[in-house]
């Protein structure tokens, strides 16, 4: 085959074009893509991200009104099993279940605090503190059915009241005489931090008028 100079000139041209286009390549391509390659991991990174700060805000919203709901659990359970001996919340618990009720207190009267008859699976099981007992008489007056819705609130009270026993008194007219009376004896509980706290006197120093018309027994 004879090669003339148009032919070699066609040949220097195509292998020309061939370098330019690997040079192109190399020189403008290459980089784009390795570009595009690197925007494209950081925006994956950036969706995962966003991804997990999603999930982190979903998870708070549905954790945080259970969170609201314990923390109300919690503070109504303090109100009926408080950390300390708190007589005189339970005497403003008792004065308003007396309103309620249409009845007079005449005496209330705390005895010696003990640490509280639990069973052992119960008490094995407490880690937030000492569980403790305080007996409680309360004597209020009033007709027969206002004694005994009396008797009735104190078992719904705010702070947990338990009677252990319960006995009327009917006046000279029956059960309709407002000078009929109720003694009850029951138990409050408190949660104290440690079992060196119990003490008789901290249960008693607190006896107090039940209301302005009731008096305190010692």
């Amino acid at each position: 085959m004879k090669v003339n100079k148009y032919m070699l000139e066609y040949i220097g041209m195509a292998i020309a074009a061939v370098v330019a286009l690997v040079l192109m390549y190399t020189v403008i391509i290459t980089p784009k893509r390795d570009a595009i390659n690197t925007a494209n991991q950081q925006a994956q990174a950036i969706e995962a991200k966003n991804q997990t700060l999603d999930d982190r805000i979903h998870y708070l919203m549905t954790v945080e009104p259970q969170l609201s709901m314990q923390k109300e659990r919690l503070a109504q359970a303090q109100r009926q099993i408080p950390s300390s001996y708190d007589q005189q919340g339970f005497i403003a618990n008792l004065n308003d279940a007396a309103t309620q009720a249409g009845v007079t207190i005449q005496t209330v009267g705390f005895t010696d605090a003990s640490l509280a008859s639990l069973p052992t699976i119960a008490t094995s099981k407490l880690t937030i503190g000492v569980p403790v007992q305080v007996p409680v008489s309360i004597s209020a007056s009033g007709t027969y059915d206002h004694l005994r819705d009396f008797v009735n609130k104190t078992q719904s009270m705010m702070r947990i009241a338990v009677p252990s026993s319960v006995s009327y008194s009917l006046g000279d007219t029956g059960g309709t005489d407002p000078a009929s009376t109720v003694t009850m004896q029951l138990n409050i509980w408190s949660m104290l931090t440690s079992s060196t706290t119990v003490s008789g006197s901290a249960a008693t120093d607190a006896n107090a008028n039940a209301s302005s018309s009731s008096s305190s027994s010692k």
